[in-house]
């Protein structure tokens, strides 16, 4: 797993945003939220993952073709 990173950030692809966020304690709170064209149809989850299991997940994203556009959610 040497050649894995974690970038914080926001994550799109085709209206599905994922938010990585790396915590003091080396884990990533991962915000995802998948628009829909009725706003009170939106999904929104919150996730703390090991850091480890949030450089599969980013990576798989990245394969996918998800573009790093910056920030974070905030509630």
């Amino acid at each position: 797993m040497d050649d894995l990173l974690i970038w914080s950030g926001l994550w799109v692809h085709e209206g599905h945003y994922v938010s990585f966020k790396i915590l003091e304690d080396d884990t990533v709170e991962v915000i995802e939220l998948l628009q829909k064209p009725n706003p009170e149809d939106e999904i929104k989850t919150e996730r703390i993952y090991d850091i480890n299991e949030a450089m599969i997940y980013q990576k798989k994203l990245i394969q996918f073709g998800y573009d790093q556009i910056g920030g974070y959610f905030y509630d």
